[in-house]
């Protein structure tokens, strides 16, 4: 493979990785805000919570490793000087902080809402759509 192919070819993965847990933190955050019955579920199921939390948590913390691994990979493939070297890896650090401030959303919502002490598993069978 052609090295300017290869170093295509990951930084697609860095930005697929990047744009995947944005998409996936502002779906569940709309879904949270505007599905009234996946909303009260969230509240009401005892691990679920506690799940999401998790499952946002680890994916992040994959998803960054991931990118900085991809990072290092294009600059030593690059073979970078200092000051390109130094901008590269600032522009990777960037995608690192916005997978975190992106992950933050749906692990913050859970946390002060999902954990909420008003549970009541009877009103998420009356609550009609879903």
């Amino acid at each position: 493979m052609q090295t300017d192919k290869l170093i295509e070819l990951l930084e697609k993965y860095s930005n697929a990785i990047l744009g995947f847990i944005v998409l996936q933190s502002v779906a569940f955050a709309f879904t949270y805000g505007t599905n009234a019955r996946f909303s009260c579920l969230v509240k009401n199921e005892p691990w679920l919570a506690p799940g999401l939390i998790a499952h946002f948590f680890l994916s992040s913390l994959l998803a960054c490793v991931a990118i900085v691994f991809l990072g290092r990979t294009i600059r030593r493939v690059l073979k970078l000087e200092q000051p390109a070297s130094n901008i590269f890896r600032l522009v990777y650090w960037a995608k690192s902080v916005t997978i975190v401030l992106f992950a933050v959303i749906p692990i913050f919502t859970i946390a002060m809402y999902g954990a909420s002490s008003a549970k009541d598993p009877q009103r998420c069978e009356a609550v009609k759509g879903g």
